[in-house]
């Protein structure tokens, strides 16, 4: 057992104030005229200060700590009002210009304590919107990418520096009013989806040996670029097969006013952590604006002499439209084009019920864990990064892998 110095004891009056005495020591005279209470307790229950062990006994200070798990309850009491002046957080709101993103930021002593950005004039469009023409439809029903493609171009559009002017069919695209109802945007749509079926027409004639070759394409950011360019890419750096007036011909295209197009596939990126959250948003801090294209899968697991392998069905394509940033662990914000799931009445979005939190993650076992599946090994799906487009409250069971990335930069206003 511990030794203990002479036992001291304490003597409370009501105005907290204390009576400590040891053996032979004087006593002192009681401050103020409150009532004394007559209790005597050991200077255990005091302080660990007051305890000495003995040479090869047991720590004394757990045996401190649980005698101050007893303090009678009379010796508690609250803070007192005079004590000092609390620390009050005072933040204020601000909404910050950068680039083409407003960020409403959240400050504490002018530092920012945490912001949200968001694309300006970005449309917010669904592809298969009630008011596209209904000859239409079966194009709108697997448009994600034309509409996603085409949300980027309005977007640029609608933020470009006043001096760009469009020629050739981006400026026929531009010129589209609102009509019936509808808003301009989906309007626009409707033509975009118009090329979009004259093209593959075409290719079907073709096909069939009724037309020699195509004549009729659809509308790309290549394109774009060269309508916004004085009609002409920058073929040094577009590269000698780059013809902008052919879709999918083109994996960068650059015009006199730094205007810049690019495809690249997910998968032949040599460091695919590139793709991840940071680098979304400091090409949205960037001035660009990205489709980013996945594949659904749905892990399937079999068990092979005593191995859990997981293999992926394949479940569709999709397309969506980074739009912002945030906080937390599901950080930026995309617009998912074909999503159909809230009526459009309890959406607080405006336009469209089309705006989704996610995460780009790699940790593909935490995520199968997450879905109830531990594995030994897995067998991943050919064609795609091993980037997961992670939604929030994600209930499908799918995987999304991303496939490849289209970006878009004209000069801003």
């Amino acid at each position: 057992m511990p030794r203990f110095l002479p036992a001291l004891t304490i003597q409370i009056t009501s105005d907290t104030r204390s009576d400590i005495r040891g053996p032979g020591a004087a006593r002192r005279p009681a401050v103020g005229h409150g009532r004394r209470i007559g209790r005597t307790l050991p200077a255990v229950m005091i302080a660990a200060a007051t305890l000495v062990a003995a040479p090869g006994s047991a720590d004394p200070i757990s045996a401190a700590r649980n005698a101050q798990l007893t303090v009678p309850r009379e010796l508690m009491a609250p803070t007192r009002a005079d004590l000092a002046r609390p620390l009050v957080l005072k933040t204020t709101k601000a909404t910050v210009k950068a680039g083409i993103l407003d960020c409403e930021q959240t400050l504490f002593r002018g530092r920012v304590l945490g912001e949200q950005c968001m694309t300006r004039n970005m449309p917010l469009i669904e592809q298969t919107d009630p008011r596209i023409d209904a000859a239409l439809a079966p194009w709108a029903g697997v448009g994600c990418y034309d509409t996603s493609l085409l949300t980027i171009m309005l977007t640029q559009l609608n933020n470009r520096n006043a001096g760009i002017k469009p020629v050739g069919r981006t400026s026929m695209l531009m010129s589209i009013p609102a009509e019936g109802g509808a808003p301009k945007e989906v309007r626009q749509l409707n033509y975009y989806y118009k090329l979009v079926r004259a093209s593959q027409l075409q290719d079907k004639l073709v096909a069939e040996g009724k037309l020699s070759q195509r004549t009729a394409y659809g509308l790309g950011p290549a394109e774009l670029i060269a309508d916004t360019g004085a009609g002409q890419v920058m073929e040094g750096l577009a590269g000698p097969n780059c013809n902008p007036y052919l879709p999918n011909s083109c994996a960068t295209a650059t015009n006199i006013f730094t205007g810049a197009s690019f495809f690249q596939w997910a998968d032949t990126v040599t460091d695919q952590t590139t793709f991840g959250n940071a680098d979304i948003e400091k090409r949205l801090r960037n001035g660009q604006s990205l489709v980013l294209a996945f594949i659904r899968y749905k892990p399937v697991v079999t068990v092979q002499g005593g191995v859990k392998t997981v293999s992926f069905k394949l479940e569709g394509y999709h397309k969506v439209v980074p739009s912002g940033f945030g906080a937390g662990a599901y950080r930026l914000i995309l617009n998912d084009v074909g999503y159909t799931g809230v009526k459009r009445q309890e959406c607080g979005f405006g336009e469209g019920c089309v705006r989704f939190r996610v995460n780009m993650r790699r940790d593909l076992a935490a995520k199968l864990k997450e879905l109830g599946i531990v594995a030994d090994k897995y067998v991943w799906p050919a064609g795609v990064a091993q980037i997961i487009v992670d939604y929030e409250d994600d209930k499908s069971g799918n995987l999304n892998f991303l496939q490849h990335v289209d970006g878009l930069k004209l000069s801003p206003a």
